[in-house]
C-alpha cells in the first residue's frame, strides 16, 4: 500500500512541476523589417511578455557583415511588468556596408534569458543606373506614349516610375504618379498614358528603383522655358507602391544649367539630374508572442491550475480506492 501510495505522489508532484514550468514563462518575438532596403535606419520591434507579472529587461543584438558574432547594441529596455513591445535603438549609425545584418532580442524577468527568432535585413545602397533614350510621343491630344530604355547596371533596375504636370515645373512624389512598371535591366520601355484633361500640354518625367527602394536620376521633358524644375524624389516599393523621402532631397529635370535653390540643395535642369536614394517605409508587422519557455497567456496559466487540481482530485480518488 505504501508504495502504491508513494508512486502516486511522485506521479501528482511531477504532474505539478510540469504544469508550472509549461505556463509560467516568458517570451520574445521579433518582428521582421523590410528587405531587402536601401535605408540604413529602420524600425526593429519587438514583444516580450511574461506570466509571472514581474518587470522585465530586453536587450538587443546585431551581427554584421564586419562582426564575428552577435553584439550588443543600445542601452538595455526596461519593460513594463508583464512585458509590452517596444522597439530597439535606431540602426543607422552601424548600418553603413551593404550585406546581411542579424538581429535578436533577449528578454529576461528575474528567472533567466530567453531570446527572440533571429531576423535578417539585406541593406542595399546602390543606386540603379539612370533610365536613357528617353522619348515623349503625342499619339492624340489625349494620348501620350513615353518611351525609355533602362539601363545596363547589372539587374539593379527592378521598376520604372511615371510622373505627369500640367505644369513644367512639379514633384516627383505620390501626388504627381500616374504609373509604374517592372521591368529588369537594359529593356526598352513604354507607358501609354491617357490624360485626363485633353486641352492642356502635359510634362512627364521617369526615375528607375531597385528591390530596395534605392532610386535613380530622373529624366524628363526636355524644354525651353527657363522655368527651374525642382523634384523631391520618392521611391517605389515593389509593386507600386510609393516609398518616401530622400537622401539629399534633391533632384530635377528641364533646361540646360544647374542653379542653386533657395533651400540650399541642388535645382538641376536637364535631363539628368543629381542622384538621390530614397529612404523607404520599412514594412514591419505587429509581432506575435511564440513559445521561448513555455506558453505566455493568463489563459493557459489558468489551464496549467485547472490540470493540476484535476490531478489532485484523481489522485485522492485513487487514493480512496486502494483503501477499500
Amino acid at each position: 500500500m505504501f508504495k502504491k501510495l508513494l508512486t502516486l505522489f511522485s506521479l501528482f508532484a511531477a504532474f505539478i512541476l510540469f504544469a508550472h514550468t509549461s505556463y509560467a514563462s516568458e517570451s520574445v518575438r521579433l518582428a521582421q523589417p523590410k528587405t531587402p532596403t536601401g535605408n540604413s535606419s529602420f524600425n526593429l520591434v519587438f514583444t516580450a511578455l511574461t506570466t509571472t507579472g514581474s518587470t522585465m529587461t530586453a536587450k538587443c543584438f546585431k551581427q554584421g557583415p564586419s562582426d564575428g558574432s552577435f553584439v550588443q547594441f543600445g542601452s538595455d529596455i526596461a519593460l513594463s511588468a508583464g512585458g509590452n513591445t517596444d522597439t530597439c535603438a535606431d540602426t543607422a549609425s552601424f548600418v553603413t556596408a551593404a550585406g546581411t545584418y542579424l538581429f535578436q532580442v533577449s528578454a529576461n524577468d528575474g528567472s533567466g534569458d530567453v531570446f527572440s527568432q533571429t531576423v535578417s535585413v539585406v541593406f542595399d545602397s546602390a543606386n540603379p543606373g539612370t533610365p536613357v533614350n528617353y522619348s515623349k510621343d503625342k499619339i492624340n491630344s489625349c494620348q501620350y506614349d513615353i518611351k525609355f530604355k533602362t539601363a545596363n547596371d547589372s539587374g539593379e533596375t527592378s521598376q520604372v516610375a511615371l510622373y505627369r504636370s500640367d505644369n513644367t515645373s512639379f514633384n516627383a512624389d505620390s501626388g504627381s504618379q500616374v504609373d509604374s512598371m517592372s521591368i529588369g535591366s537594359n529593356t526598352d520601355g513604354v507607358f501609354h498614358n491617357s490624360v485626363p484633361d485633353c486641352s492642356k500640354d502635359w510634362y512627364f518625367a521617369i526615375r528607375a528603383f531597385d528591390s530596395a527602394g534605392n532610386g535613380s536620376d530622373v529624366v524628363g521633358d526636355s524644354n525651353t522655358i527657363t522655368t527651374n524644375v525642382f523634384i523631391t524624389p520618392t521611391g517605389v516599393q515593389q509593386g507600386g507602391a510609393i516609398a518616401t523621402g530622400n537622401k539629399n532631397n534633391s533632384s530635377g529635370v528641364l533646361g540646360t544649367s544647374t542653379a542653386p535653390s533657395s533651400n540650399g540643395s541642388e535645382e538641376v535642369l536637364g535631363t539628368a539630374t543629381k542622384a538621390g536614394q530614397t529612404t523607404g517605409t520599412p514594412e514591419e508587422t505587429t509581432p506575435t508572442p511564440t513559445q521561448s519557455k513555455g506558453l505566455v497567456s493568463s489563459s493557459t496559466a489558468w489551464a496549467g491550475i485547472g490540470i493540476a487540481v484535476l490531478g489532485a482530485i484523481i489522485v485522492f480518488f485513487l487514493y480512496r480506492r486502494f483503501r477499500q
